[in-house]
């Protein structure tokens, strides 16, 4: 990465720093060809995000210098990585007495997501539109990364800049359209989110050079336990963006469940809104040695990848992992943790996952 930028933003949803579209239209310049934003997500304060996006950044760019350049790939020449720090927590600092309550506050974070996205995400995207705008003859990819929680600030942080209609047409008339990924690991959202008639539904307007992927794992606690994520969102209204309304009823009673994307995996229609009607899902495995030539798009704008088996190989080096071990970055003390194998995206793995998803 040729800069990286941290870009706080407040629980307002503001940017805590109005000089930092500046700064990010300052580092992407001519020779740029890839510009990454990543989005943490729920239960992470500023010191833990700083920890997580260097592991991140260093695996990833390592697994990058690596790979080399195989055949239909194109890595990244010269890029710039902003990561964005919201408040997923009452408190920033770890041991605040607010944070006990830290459990309870699903529904909190979950519409806090809206309005960093409605605000510090679309400006940060529109600095990055606002500035290939400017410079008609430049080529670049931008590719958005979340997890968790994080997934609904990235896509509804790019939901934002759409809505902005004078910003999009400008955008749209370039000569060159500009590619987008949606990487979305591990995300907390209702797994029809991104269908047509749903909140997201406006993504699949941006049309061919708009690709996303979505992982899944059966191994993942947080997002398939019953009790944890389908029944906390079945509770929550149903998605909207403009919070200065009264929310709506939720889509499901209460007593009903809602299937997470991270969980099961999208539905049919969303399949079919991104891959030409096709319906059904091949999903892509990825196991302990999963490289990225294995990634392959084809036709489709929406790849499923299954962490599954790669979980599974984890969980079975953890059951065995003597007491005193250092515990792998992302991965539960213990293999029956509530979170399960939530956060587990550390790993040569995803990193040649994301390789081969993102610059094929």
């Amino acid at each position: 990465m040729s800069a990286v930028l941290m870009v706080p933003i407040d629980e307002t949803g503001a940017l805590v720093d109005s000089s930092v579209t500046e700064l990010i239209q300052n580092a992407v310049t001519d020779t740029v060809s890839d510009v990454f934003v990543f989005s943490h997500g729920w239960w992470t304060n500023a010191d833990r995000a700083m920890v997580d996006y260097s592991r991140f950044l260093l695996g990833f760019n390592q697994a990058v210098a690596k790979t080399g350049v195989p055949v239909g790939l194109t890595p990244p020449t010269n890029s710039v990585a902003i990561g964005l720090h919201w408040p997923s927590m009452y408190s920033e600092d770890p041991n605040a007495f607010a944070n006990i309550f830290q459990v309870m506050s699903f529904h909190t974070m979950e519409t806090r997501t809206y309005v960093v996205g409605q605000r510090g995400g679309h400006d940060v995207i529109a600095a990055i539109w606002q500035w290939v705008i400017a410079h008609p003859n430049a080529s670049l990819r931008l590719h958005m990364i979340g997890h968790s929680f994080g997934c609904r600030v990235a896509c509804y942080s790019f939901v934002s800049a759409m809505a902005d209609v004078t910003l999009l047409r400008q955008f749209m008339n370039r000569p060159a359209v500009v590619r987008i990924t949606l990487a979305l690991l591990e995300p907390a959202m209702p797994y029809d989110v991104l269908a047509l008639d749903r909140p997201y539904g406006i993504l699949q307007s941006y049309g061919q050079p708009l690709r996303i992927l979505t992982t899944r794992s059966d191994l993942d606690t947080a997002l398939m336990n019953s009790n944890y994520y389908p029944a906390a969102e079945a509770t929550q209204p149903a998605d909207q963006f403009d919070l200065s309304q009264t929310p709506a009823t939720p889509p499901l009673a209460a007593s009903r469940l809602v299937p997470a994307l991270g969980g099961q995996g999208p539905d049919g229609a969303t399949l079919a809104a991104y891959n030409s009607g096709n319906t059904l899902r091949h999903d892509l495995l990825v196991d302990a040695g999963f490289q990225c030539t294995n990634v392959a798009w084809g036709r489709d704008r929406l790849l499923v990848a299954d962490l599954t088996p790669l979980h599974r190989a984890h969980r079975q080096q953890d059951a065995v992992r003597p007491p005193g071990m250092p515990v792998p970055p992302g991965r539960p003390m213990r293999p029956t943790d509530p979170g399960g194998y939530h956060s587990d995206i550390y790993c040569d793995e995803v990193y040649q996952l994301l390789i081969g998803a993102l610059f094929s």
